[in-house]
């Protein structure tokens, strides 16, 4: 679980998100410290062969607003 302002964010709930990108191969969500947050969540992602994916961003804040 990642601690951000003291909510715990499911890695996976992050990377099903992103995986919502048909560009994504592949992505792994983990926590870096930050001493205001407690955590930022910082997402490592691999595309897939001559894709881009430039709505990733788009796609995760829809989502996060959702729930």
């Amino acid at each position: 679980m990642i601690n951000k302002y003291s909510l715990l964010i499911s890695p996976a709930e992050v990377e099903s998100a992103i995986m919502g990108c048909d560009a994504v191969a592949e992505v792994a969500a983990v926590p870096t410290p930050d001493p205001i947050t407690g955590a930022h969540i910082c997402c490592f992602v691999v595309l897939k062969q001559n894709t881009c994916c430039d709505q990733i961003e788009a796609i995760v804040k829809q989502k996060s607003m959702r729930g």
